[in-house]
């Protein structure tokens, strides 16, 4: 049992920081599984368009790797929500100015739904982290639809 009741916060905020830590870990192995899958998926329709020679495969490949794009942008924005609420948690637990009678602590996930409301879409998607792989992607199909064609008009 706590002392008093800024212990009994302060204890209850620091095991709030462990969950919201492990839900920014698990929201990170979410967005490994889905870049996975995104290349999974974009190295098979190459392999199969550049073996058959057709580019019309590759539109399918540019709406998974989209879909999957906007995925993980969703993920990234939920992670980054938690990792506010972190930042939050760790300076109330290294403050030393926190008297008892100004401990408040928000609810968690009604400060993970309001940053989440509050950030743009827009901000994840263009994240360089984010962006960069399927923009590398969407290239390479761009280019490889090129050759293919430029093969199959040829002859080759």
């Amino acid at each position: 049992m706590c002392e008093t009741k800024y212990n009994c916060k302060r204890d209850l905020a620091s095991k709030e920081l462990e969950a919201v830590q492990q839900g920014i870990h698990t929201y990170g192995k979410v967005q490994f599984t889905i870049k996975g899958w995104a290349i999974t998926i974009f190295s098979a329709f190459l392999a199969v368009s550049v073996k058959d020679g057709s580019y019309i495969l590759l539109f399918p490949c540019v709406f998974a790797l989209v879909l999957f794009w906007f995925l993980d942008s969703i993920y990234k924005r939920i992670q980054l929500a938690y990792i506010s609420r972190a930042k939050t948690l760790e300076e109330f637990l290294n403050s030393e100015e926190v008297t008892s009678t100004h401990i408040r602590i928000p609810n968690t996930e009604k400060c993970v739904e309001k940053e989440i409301k509050s950030m743009p879409l827009t901000r994840t998607l263009l994240e360089p982290r984010i962006m960069l792989l399927y923009q590398a992607m969407l290239i390479t199909i761009a280019a490889a639809a090129i050759i293919i064609y430029y093969a199959s008009e040829s002859g080759l």
